[in-house]
C-alpha cells in the first residue's frame, strides 16, 4: 500500500497523523501518529576560571541532562591568558550544538604582612603557613634566624599553583641599650617630675611602675615596638621621712637632763625637728621618765658587840653598781655591799649606791652595839637582815641560839600575814624561796619560841629585811 502523506515531515513541531492505504482488499486502511518534538540543549557544570599553567580538569563527553557528544577542542589549553570557546557537539540528533566560555587568569602573588626589622638575639615571630589573600605554602628557610646581624630572603612556595612564588627580606639590627640623665635623690613627698619618654639616644618608650614619692624605686624603660633597643631601668632614691623615738629614764639626780643641745627639766615627751645629712627633715621624740628602780632604803638595826666581828650586808644590785659607805670607819671595806663592822663603838652608816647610768640613791644601816649575854645565860636572837644570793654568806635568815636546847617554832610572815616559811629545826632557816618563786626585797616578819638550857621558855617576834 502507499502512506499519505507519504513521507515524514520533522521541520515543524507537534504530531501528524499518517494514513496507510493497503493493496489488498483484505487489509484495511491504518493510520500512525508521529510527534516531531523541540531540539535539546545539553547542559555542563561550569569550569571555573582557571590560573595559567594550571592542570586543567577533563571535559566531560556526557552533558549534565544525558547527551553524549564531543568537544573542539577536545581539551582545555591554560598556557595562555583570556577566555577561550570550547564547542560540544551532541551525537543525539534532538540536542542541540552547545558552548562553554573557559576563562584562563594570570597568576596571584601572596602577600604578607613585612615582619621586622628585629633585634639580635631577640625573640622571632614565626612565618605564617597562609598569606593575607588565602594562600597556604611553605618557607624556605622555615624559621627566623636572629643570631646574626643583616638581611636574610625568606622564599614563600605556595601549594596552589595559581599563586606565584613570592620572597621576603627581614632585617636583623644590633641592640641599642637607652640611657637617661640621672634624677637626683629627694625627700620622702617631693614633687618628682615626669620621666622622659625619649631617651638620649632618640628612643621612645614608656615607663612602669608610677611614679612613687614615698619610697625608693627602680622604673623600667620599655622600648615602642619596632625600635631595636633593649630594656634599661633607672632607679629613683627617695629618703624617708625619719622618726625617731628615745627613752630615757632618769632619776632625780639626772635633771636637767640635756639631748640635742636642749635641755629639760622635767620628765615628758619632747620632739624636735632635726636635719638628717640628706638634707632631710626627721622628728626626733624624747620621752624622759622617772627612774623608780633605785630608791633609798633603811634598813633594821644590825646588834654587834664591842670588837667582835660583824658582816653587814645591804642589798647586791649586781655588778652595774658601786657603793660607798659613810663613815669610812669600823668597816673592813668601804665600796662593796656587805663589809665587816668591828669596832667599839655603835655608828649609822649611810650607803651612795650609784648606777652605770648615773642613777644615785642612798641606804641607811644602822649598827648597835649591845653588851653580850653571859654564857651562863639562855637567849634567842634572829638578824635584821639577810641576803640569799648564794655567795655562802647571810644566805638563810634562822633564829641565833645562846643556851637553848630546843627550838619550838620558827616562823616567817610577807607584809600581807602569809605563812613563808616554818621549823623547828635549830639552824634551819629560810632561803627566801617560796613555791619555789625567789620571792621580793622587803621586809618581813617572824614569830619564835624556843626552850633554854635554863628550863624557861623564850618568845621572840620582830622584822627582818630580804636583800636581793
Amino acid at each position: 500500500g502507499t502512506w499519505s502523506p507519504a513521507t515524514i515531515n520533522t521541520s515543524v513541531n507537534g504530531t501528524t497523523t499518517y494514513t496507510f492505504t493497503p493493496t489488498d482488499p483484505c487489509a484495511t486502511i491504518a493510520t500512525m501518529n508521529i510527534t516531531i518534538s523541540t531540539q535539546i540543549t545539553p547542559t555542563f557544570t561550569q569550569v571555573s576560571p582557571l590560573c595559567q599553567n594550571a592542570i586543567a580538569p577533563v571535559l566531560p563527553n556526557t552533558s549534565d541532562n544525558g547527551f553524549a557528544g564531543v568537544w573542539s577542542p577536545a581539551t582545555i589549553n591554560t598556557s595562555v591568558n583570556g577566555t577561550t570557546t570550547y564547542t560540544f557537539t551532541p551525537t543525539d540528533p534532538c540536542a542541540t550544538v552547545t558552548t562553554m566560555d573557559i576563562v584562563i587568569g594570570t597568576q596571584v602573588a601572596p602577600v604578607f604582612a613585612q615582619i621586622g626589622p628585629l633585634c639580635l638575639n631577640s625573640a622571632a615571630p614565626a612565618l605564617p603557613g597562609v598569606s593575607n589573600n588565602g594562600f597556604a605554602g611553605t618557607w624556605s628557610p622555615a624559621t627566623i634566624n636572629t643570631a646574626t646581624v643583616g638581611t636574610t630572603t625568606y622564599t614563600f612556595i605556595p601549594t596552589d599553583p595559581c599563586a606565584t612564588i613570592t620572597t621576603m627580606d627581614i632585617v636583623i639590627s644590633t641592640q641599642i641599650t637607652a640611657t637617661f640623665t640621672p634624677v637626683a635623690p629627694v625627700c620622702s613627698g617631693a614633687a618628682l617630675s615626669a620621666l622622659p619618654t625619649t631617651s638620649n639616644e632618640g628612643i621612645k618608650g614608656v615607663w612602669s611602675p608610677a611614679l612613687n614619692n614615698t619610697a625608693t624605686t627602680t622604673y623600667t624603660f620599655t622600648p615602642a615596638a619596632g625600635q631595636c633597643a633593649a630594656t634599661t631601668t633607672l632607679n629613683i632614691t627617695v629618703y624617708p621621712s625619719a622618726t625617731s623615738t628615745t627613752n630615757i629614764p632618769v632619776c632625780a639626780n639626772q635633771l636637767p637632763y640635756t639631748w640635742n643641745g636642749n635641755s629639760y627639766a622635767a620628765t615628758g615627751t619632747y620632739k624636735v625637728t632635726l636635719t638628717s645629712s640628706s638634707g632631710c627633715d626627721s622628728i626626733a621624740t624624747l620621752v624622759l621618765t622617772s627612774d623608780q628602780s633605785l630608791q633609798g632604803i633603811r634598813y633594821p638595826a644590825v646588834i654587834a658587840s664591842i670588837n667582835v666581828p660583824t658582816q653587814l650586808s645591804i642589798r647586791n644590785l649586781g655588778g652595774n653598781y658601786t657603793y660607798d659607805w659613810n663613815p669610812r670607819f669600823g668597816l673592813d671595806n668601804y665600796s662593796i655591799y656587805n663589809p665587816v663592822f668591828n669596832y667599839d663603838r655603835q655608828n649609822e652608816y649611810t650607803i651612795k649606791i650609784t648606777s652605770n647610768t648615773g642613777c644615785i640613791a642612798t641606804d641607811t644601816l644602822p649598827v648597835k652595839i649591845v653588851d653580850p649575854i653571859p654564857l651562863e645565860e639562855s637567849g634567842i636572837f634572829v638578824p635584821k637582815a639577810w641576803s640569799p644570793n648564794g655567795d655562802g654568806h647571810n644566805d638563810k635568815l634562822f633564829p641565833i641560839p645562846v643556851n637553848i636546847k630546843e627550838l619550838k617554832y620558827f616562823r616567817v610572815f610577807n607584809r600581807w600575814g602569809q605563812l613563808m616559811f616554818e621549823t623547828n629545826v635549830l639552824r634551819d632557816g629560810w632561803n627566801g624561796i617560796f613555791k619555789g618563786q625567789p620571792q621580793v626585797s622587803d621586809t618581813y616578819t617572824w614569830t619564835v619560841e624556843a626552850l633554854g638550857e635554863d628550863g624557861k621558855t623564850y618568845r621572840r617576834s620582830g622584822n627582818s629585811v630580804l636583800l636581793r
